[in-house]
């Protein structure tokens, strides 16, 4: 892209006709940027999938007539990295299927503008080269909603959370996912959620409480211990799991849809959506390799305080399981203005100490999303490592604290981190496989312990640890009660399972020393119960 002019002799502020002459014959002058020529095979590449017609964009960008009142205010647009709406600093650690615009194809911009955004030659067009995507072929589950909802449009952002699928009968294993919008104009992103089978009494609860299909919803699905199997947003596509791995499905857990509908662009009253979710699976009897799951590192005891333009919340957190790190899903609500993490004094051979995990420079709530590294920028992780999150609000806008929680007017700083850790096949269910990867455990390996139950899902992991903590008083009081005090108080900031590696290790060794052969010897079976885990012989 052109990225200078030749400039003039300005010795008597006036260029000889001999040097006129001499420029209109220097073949290294750079041709003017047009629409045809340089910004329409950019907008083919990155705009397109949200800028045409009957997309969620408010505008359709696919010919010169569409793009011509509004060049100006386009060209501002990525000038100010709003578009294409791509969050990540692709300089911090390279994301896979990344949209953000290349230096070069930000200069042409830039360069078009300088030169009057000139429409060009349609003869110098030339079809950008696009790697198509990787053939998934038909999905092999449909899943649609159980009936159309009629979207609120008195809202203009209205969220909505619908339960799509009856408990999975058994275990399934994902290796891509897509969404099937109904209305393309209204359906700004989505993010698919999992109810294990130990929140299905709390799922049914909450939905029965409102009519229709559904319920209003807004930071997440408003249940306990949710595992994510994807997000979605306009021009993202299928997303697809690493080569090798997959995203479990317990048997009877359940799907939820948290559907974001953006109202503005509703051509008629009561509109109604029926969008459905695909998925590609593993063949009935085939396994991973790798599953992936998402680990939580959440700062839940936060809060903001008002009339703040810049106010910043810090952690440190620890690893709670062993795997490789190959991606990360961010998110804050509408206060958020930038987030990051890294990883201090981390050193992998290939990065540098304080490994910058994802930099967000400008969080836009509205286009948040979830994001593969280049597998070149994995990171294999230990239980016990270390996670810095930093997020930064403005609370000008508010005049009381603003803490933690779901609704619209809470806050988030949560770092789903995707970790993909070697499976290990056993019986279906909540926690079924844990246990033959338990079984591989010695007692005093803490980290094993908690790889094993983590391999299986957040919802295993969360019960697998209530329950062995609702066992313990009886063999172990002594040491449990620091450990309790430990977790629940101003030590620990976080989720309780990112303290027990970090700011409770020493309470939780004690405690887990006095009470893992009563663990291993079955025990606690009965409590464990609850979780599909057992581990006596």
């Amino acid at each position: 892209m052109p990225a200078c002019r030749p400039g003039n002799d300005e010795d008597d502020g006036q260029a000889s006709d001999d040097e006129v002459g001499d420029e209109a014959s220097d073949t290294s002058a750079q041709p003017l940027v047009t629409y045809h020529a340089d910004i329409r095979p950019i907008l083919e590449t990155n705009c397109l999938g949200c800028h045409s017609e009957g997309g969620i964009g408010p505008l359709a960008l696919t010919s010169w007539a569409e793009v011509e009142p509004f060049a100006q205010l386009m060209a501002e647009s990525v000038a100010a990295g709003t578009m294409p709406p791509w969050l990540p600093d692709n300089t911090c650690r390279s994301m896979r299927d990344s949209f953000a615009l290349s230096p070069e194809q930000l200069l042409a911009f830039e360069q078009w503008v300088e030169d009057g955004l000139l429409e060009g030659d349609p003869a110098d067009y030339v079809a950008p080269m696009q790697e198509p995507p990787p053939a998934l072929g038909e999905p092999d589950l449909h899943i649609e909603m159980p009936e159309p909802y009629a979207v609120n449009q008195d809202l203009v952002d209205d969220y909505r959370c619908i339960p799509v699928t009856a408990p999975f009968e058994e275990d399934v294993f994902v290796t891509a996912v897509n969404v099937d919008p109904g209305r393309d104009e209204l359906v700004h992103h989505v993010i698919v959620y999992l109810a294990g089978q130990n929140a299905l009494d709390e799922l049914e609860m909450i939905d029965a409480a409102e009519e229709g299909p559904g319920y209003a919803c807004y930071g997440g699905p408003g249940i306990s211990i949710p595992d994510i199997v994807s997000m979605w947003a306009p021009g993202f596509g299928a997303v697809r799991s690493p080569e090798g791995a997959a995203i479990r499905i317990p048997a009877g857990s359940r799907m939820i849809l948290q559907m974001h509908y953006n109202t503005v662009n509703a051509t008629e009253p009561g509109v109604a959506d029926a969008s459905a979710v695909d998925l590609w699976t593993l063949p009935a009897g085939e396994v991973p390799d790798e599953v992936i799951n998402f680990v939580l590192f959440s700062n839940k005891s936060f809060e903001l305080p008002p009339g703040e333009a810049d106010y910043q919340v810090e952690t440190e957190m620890g690893v709670p399981a062993t795997g490789t790190l190959v991606g990360v899903a961010p998110h804050m609500h509408t206060l958020g203005t930038s987030m990051s993490a890294d990883l201090p004094g981390f050193d992998a051979g290939q990065s540098e100490p304080d490994a910058c995990v994802v930099d967000i420079p400008r969080w836009d709530f509205n286009w948040q999303n979830l994001y593969y590294f280049d597998e070149s920028e994995w990171v294999d992780l230990d239980y016990g490592d270390v996670l810095r999150t930093r997020c930064s609000y403005d609370t000008t806008s508010v005049d009381a604290p603003v803490g933690y929680g779901d609704s619209t007017f809470d806050e988030m700083c949560v770092f789903y981190a995707m970790m993909a850790m070697p499976w290990t096949p056993g019986e279906q269910g909540l926690c079924g496989p844990a246990a033959a990867c338990v079984n591989g455990c010695s007692e005093d390996d803490i980290d094993c312990f908690l790889t094993c139950i983590k391999t299986s899902g957040t919802a295993c992991f969360a019960c697998g640890l209530q329950q062995i903590s609702a066992c313990a008083p009886q063999f172990c009081l002594d040491s449990i009660v620091p450990l309790v005090e430990c977790v629940t108080g101003d030590a620990c900031p976080t989720e309780s399972d990112t303290c027990l590696p970090l700011q409770c290790a020493a309470e939780f060794e004690t405690a887990w020393d006095c009470l893992a052969p009563h663990v291993f010897a079955g025990e606690c079976d009965a409590d464990l119960a609850e979780c599909g885990l057992a581990l006596g012989g």
